[in-house]
């Protein structure tokens, strides 16, 4: 089995990691990896980004050791399951992942290789951007801390 490539796109909230990530996914043989988090559903999540877990679900999957990528921001968690890279691997595609994971607070499996992308907007755009996804001017106001 190939062995794929993963391109990080990194930047903080609203500088556009998921808008690329999708719209390079347009040119074919280039996917997103499914990711896990006990945050609530936004109206403009799409049901190929994030699969929505329960505080329990989530807990069992990282007692499990089947988590590759894990962050915690506020109460909220997110990870990426091996079984997505495992995915990746089967379909032979390249690999696009938006994380949070390269925090400090982050866990990122060393053996996994990866090509790291930084995103640097200004902070006016990715305010303009979050308003745009529907996220609350409080919620805003606490991913601007990060």
């Amino acid at each position: 089995m190939k062995n794929i490539i993963i391109f990080c796109l990194v930047g903080l909230s609203g500088s556009g990691k998921t808008s690329i990530s999708e719209n390079v996914a347009k040119f074919g043989d280039i996917g997103t990896l499914i990711k896990v988090t006990t945050r609530p559903k936004r109206t403009s999540d799409l049901d190929t980004e994030y699969r929505f877990l329960s505080s329990e679900e989530y807990n069992k999957l990282f007692r499990e050791n089947k988590l590759a990528l894990c962050r915690e921001s506020y109460s909220d968690r997110y990870a990426v399951p091996y079984s997505s890279f495992e995915y990746a691997k089967k379909k032979n595609i390249f690999t696009f992942i938006t994380p949070w994971c390269f925090f400090n607070t982050s866990f990122f499996d060393p053996k996994l290789s990866y090509v790291k992308i930084c995103l640097d907007l200004p902070e006016e755009d990715r305010i303009k951007r979050m308003l745009k996804r529907g996220d609350s001017e409080e919620y805003i106001n606490r991913r601007l801390d990060i």
